[in-house]
């Protein structure tokens, strides 16, 4: 076989090598490993199922801010609705079956409340107009609590 000197080499074969097919290759590779893996587990959604139900196991807490404050903490386990209003802004936040929504809100672009339920850990609505937020939140355990105490 005749090599085709460097000099001759044109186009693709000129600039790209197989390491560089290879690298690139397994670059897509990883990224599709990577996204079926985050797809299959739920991380990052909001969805029952998802990633951050866990936290209900636990146990865990809506807390509602208003101002950059908190405002109002509420149990995740139990249903409540709870009307915040202040200075002719109004928002209704509602925590129903282990998750939390705005129902209601008199903000003008209505985005807080068309963004439908969350749940799980670090699950957030946000009303930007009105200066609210609700999260729901792990419960902190205290580090000097004890867990378990064996006998032997």
């Amino acid at each position: 076989m005749d090599k085709i000197p460097k000099s001759q080499k044109t186009g693709f074969r000129k600039y790209i090598r197989v390491g560089d097919v290879l690298l690139i290759a397994g670059s897509i590779v990883a990224a599709c490993a990577i996204a079926l893996v985050n797809i299959l587990s739920g991380v990052g959604s909001a969805r029952p199922g998802g990633a951050g139900d866990d936290v209900l196991a636990i146990g865990a807490a809506v807390v509602i801010r208003a101002d950059g404050e908190v405002w109002r903490r509420l149990p995740l386990d139990a249903d409540a609705v709870v009307i915040y209003e202040s200075g002719g802004r109004r928002n209704v936040i509602a925590v129903v079956e282990g998750g939390v929504r705005m129902e209601e809100a008199n903000c003008p672009d209505k985005l807080c409340v068309n963004q439908g339920p969350v749940s799980g850990a670090n699950g957030v609505i946000v009303c930007l107009p009105n200066r609210v937020s609700v999260r729901i939140e792990k419960e902190e355990k205290n580090v000097h609590e004890v867990d378990v105490i064996v006998n032997n």
